[in-house]
């Protein structure tokens, strides 16, 4: 079936709803629609044919909508009607230190045993598997980082050209949030290839 703002699907008996604006041309009646199911925030039965940056094995990053200190974070993983919750398990103890609206997380899809979705935050050791290693040549020069990883001995960042990246305490005038997007220059190279940065002017 099909109004002005839905295209409507069954799948194992479950109807489900796909916004109209998805299809260039209607799909006729009885012809297959592949796409990705899910309940949207009303608990509805929904089905979009985008392809989301995320799943259960696929990580991204995506970006923070809302907080909620008694839930976790909301984030975008590109659903129509549906923002998806990181849970405050996966957040630091510190309040101040919880990504704000705009900032990002590496995250992927995660199903409960109620089935319910959650956005799983990437491990740190995940980072590494994904990194170049940085020459001599990039020292002084400035770089755009996500914050991954917040310790005592500094904060972890990976950059927009997927390099390593550390932080001391002594290069920062207060500590970046997790998801925090920051500018950097990196005033050195490590043994195992990663940047020192500082977030301090030239």
């Amino acid at each position: 079936d099909s109004n002005e703002d839905y295209v409507y699907v069954q799948y194992a008996g479950t109807t489900m709803a796909v916004q109209r604006s998805e299809f260039d041309e209607m799909p006729a009646l009885g012809s297959s629609v592949t796409g990705f199911a899910y309940e949207n925030e009303h608990r509805e039965p929904r089905m979009t044919t985008k392809q989301l940056a995320i799943s259960e094995s696929q990580y991204a990053f995506c970006p923070v909508v809302q907080v909620r200190r008694d839930l976790g974070v909301f984030v975008d993983v590109g659903l129509p009607d549906k923002d998806v919750v990181v849970s405050l398990d996966d957040l630091p103890l510190e309040n101040r230190l919880w990504p704000s609206r705009g900032d990002r997380l590496m995250i992927r899809l995660e199903l409960d045993n109620k089935h319910r979705m959650w956005g799983k935050v990437a491990a740190p050791d995940f980072f590494p598997q994904l990194a170049h290693i940085a020459h001599d040549d990039m020292k002084n020069k400035d770089v755009t980082a996500t914050v991954y990883r917040l310790k005592l001995a500094g904060t972890l960042v990976f950059t927009d050209d997927h390099y390593l990246g550390f932080i001391h305490p002594s290069e920062r005038d207060a500590e970046p949030r997790l998801g925090q997007v920051v500018h950097a220059r990196v005033i050195g190279i490590r043994q195992d290839g990663g940047l020192n940065l500082s977030l301090h002017p030239r």
